[in-house]
């Protein structure tokens, strides 16, 4: 499909702007970059998830891999990542297939099971994107036994919050003096991005492990866990914020955590129905659970 005959409309329907932060986001670059320079690439075939422009790709090719094939389901930002290799000198190492990986079938879009793969399809809260069974499905029919993850772990952390300001923006009671709350059916039922520095907000408690994830031995099953938070301050507790904290290579770690999150990533927040109001020292159990698409929380 040539890039010139999509029509305008088109392209903005099926092209996020936040493409264009993530290009533009040196924290993010820098530390795949790094992580990448970190790997002796040189023969080793790499398998790149979601192109986007053909950034990570590129990167992979720039530092020794022999051959990059990289999937991207999105037909026109295929067309365009497949522009940018070839434009940048790189349509000899790196090919762009317009596919879903898990429609790539290894005996036709593989030269041999991939030694490497580098993939950055994750949200605010990690798993939204379909991280999680993405890899399953490369680790099991097109990577290599002891194939490197890029990212190879992950950690979620979460607080409890209170913030009226970030709660209206998933619930409403009255609105002009008429009773509205039937809106809240609509209401996201687990998790939402929110640049949390952005709104007055409190903890009130200490940050606490949520779930851990390694993408290399870990299965990435649907999961489920009780978790006992003490309370640091009294309030109302609205819902939980929290975020990720990636491992990307030795010593090579990106976060999305306020006040650290590259421009690209905002935090994940998943709020309460009913908040409950607590007094400082109190334990709070929230019941926690993870799919392949989200992360919930009940209290």
């Amino acid at each position: 499909m040539a890039i010139e005959n999509l029509c305008e409309k088109q392209l903005y329907r099926e092209v996020p702007r936040w493409h264009f932060v993530m290009m533009n986001d040196v924290k993010r670059n820098s530390a795949y970059e790094l992580a990448l320079r970190q790997l002796d690439l040189r023969g080793k075939v790499v398998l790149d998830i979601g192109s986007g422009s053909g950034l990570l790709a590129m990167m992979a090719a720039r530092h020794g891999a022999e051959r990059v094939i990289s999937c991207e389901a999105v037909p026109p930002i295929a067309a365009m990542a497949q522009q940018i290799v070839r434009e940048n000198g790189f349509a000899d190492t790196i090919e762009i297939i317009p596919a879903w990986s898990h429609d790539l079938d290894p005996a036709v879009h593989l030269p041999r099971p991939a030694d490497v793969l580098v993939s950055e399809i994750l949200d605010c809260g990690l798993v939204g994107e379909g991280l999680l069974p993405t890899v399953r499905h490369a680790r099991q029919y097109l990577l290599s036994s002891d194939a490197t993850m890029l990212p190879a772990a992950a950690v979620l952390t979460g607080r409890l919050l209170e913030s009226e300001e970030v709660h209206q923006l998933n619930a409403v009671s009255r609105a002009a003096g008429f009773d509205v709350s039937a809106f809240n059916r609509f209401a996201t039922p687990d998790y939402f991005p929110c640049r949390l520095p952005t709104w007055p907000h409190r903890f009130l408690s200490e940050p606490i492990d949520v779930f851990d994830f390694n993408f290399r031995t870990d299965p990435l099953t649907p999961r489920r866990r009780t978790i006992k938070v003490k309370t640091t301050s009294g309030g109302t507790v609205h819902g939980v914020a929290f975020w990720w904290q990636m491992t990307l290579g030795p010593g090579v770690t990106l976060t999305n955590s306020p006040g650290s999150a590259p421009p690209c990533w905002l935090q994940a927040v998943a709020l309460f129905e009913r908040p409950p109001t607590v007094r400082p020292g109190e334990v709070l159990t929230l019941h926690v659970e993870q799919d392949d698409q989200a992360i919930r929380f009940a209290c």
